[in-house]
């Protein structure tokens, strides 16, 4: 039997912002605000309410997501810098 491989992606946000959608194929990310103010959103609406961006807190990490589903419209934006482990 194979030994499951698990590989990363790594990215650090720079005052601005990036959009993660399907096209990059994550399933779980690891995110941290290092400096600066920093929020995630997501673009699901449910019911007639529409998604509102979270406050990312300095030095307090949060992961999102699972191994069976890949991520779709989040997006992080931040005055400072926001690093990422994705998988």
């Amino acid at each position: 039997m194979a030994t499951p491989i698990i590989k990363t992606w790594t990215y650090n946000v720079i005052n601005g912002s990036l959009t993660i959608d399907e096209s990059f194929g994550l399933r779980k990310l690891s995110v941290i605000l290092i400096s600066g103010t920093g929020t995630y959103s997501g673009d699901l609406q449910a019911g007639n309410l529409q998604s509102q961006p979270l406050d990312l807190i300095v030095g307090v990490a949060i992961t999102i997501g699972d191994w069976q589903t890949i991520l779709d419209g989040i997006t992080l934006t931040t005055t400072g810098v926001i690093q990422i482990i994705g998988r």
